[in-house]
Order: C-alpha cells, then structure tokens, then sequence
C-alpha cells in the first residue's frame, strides 16, 4: 500500500498509472492530518534514530553533514527494510531484480575518491583522502 497526502506531486496521472500497473493500492490522507499517517511518522522516527546512531559512530564528521546521514540512512533503508512482501526489500518491489549491496559501506568510513584525469595534472594525486557520507546515483558521495 502507498499512502501519501493530497498534495499534486503525490495526486496524479503518473502515479495512478503506476499504482495500477504494479498492483499496488493507494490511499489519500486528508491534508494537514499527520495523525493519518503514522506509518511515515514512524518511518521518519526510524530514519533519524539511524542517522543519529551513524552520528555518533563517527565523531570525526562535523554535525552539518547531518541531512547526509538522512539522505544514506533513506538510502540503505530502502534497499534492506522490512516489507509484507516475504524475501523481498521495497526496492525490488517498485524496480524488480535483486538488490545489489556491495556498493554499502559504513557511514563516515574512510575512503578515496577518484579525481578524473581531466581534474589533475601529470603528477598530481589520482584521489583524495575523505570520509564516506552518502551515495548518489552516479557513485558514492
């Protein structure tokens, strides 16, 4: 089931496309009434109890990266939750295939990226010393 508020990103053509073509039921919460969807609030709880504890196993990180740590936690969250779908994570129930979790690494790991040769001179570096604080959809972060 998927359940999202009125709001027009969520009430939609696309997204009744979608929901019909896989199966899956979607439900209206009145606006304004977070009181409708405790499954998000309690998801939201989740995610900021994983952020914080990724927080606080790297000291070394500066608190601002905090909104990085949401971003990585929705990340692995989304490739190993729970769903009612047995064996299956959420994302392959809305991409299908099996998820691939080599690409995870420990929050504020160290780490080394790449500079592209068209970023650096003959003798230069060809990475950089970091610290691991997400993913995007290109590469690590």
């Amino acid at each position: 089931e998927l359940r999202t508020d009125g709001g027009k990103e969520f009430n939609n053509k696309d997204i009744q496309e979608f929901t019909e073509k896989n199966g899956i039921h979607h439900s209206l919460t009145c606006p304004y009434t977070p009181q409708q969807n405790g499954v998000a609030g309690r998801e939201n709880r989740i995610l900021c109890e994983m952020a914080r504890s990724w927080m606080m196993s790297a000291p070394h990180l500066p608190k601002r990266v905090w909104g990085e740590a949401i971003l990585a936690a929705t990340h692995t969250l989304n490739r190993t939750g729970p769903t009612k779908v047995k064996d299956k994570t959420p994302t392959e129930i809305f991409l299908g295939g099996k998820t691939d979790f080599k690409h995870l690494q420990s929050f504020g790991s160290e780490c080394f990226a790449w500079i592209p040769q068209q970023k650096r001179k003959k003798f230069d570096a060809k990475s950089k010393r970091g610290y691991l604080v997400g993913y995007s959809d290109c590469g690590n972060r």
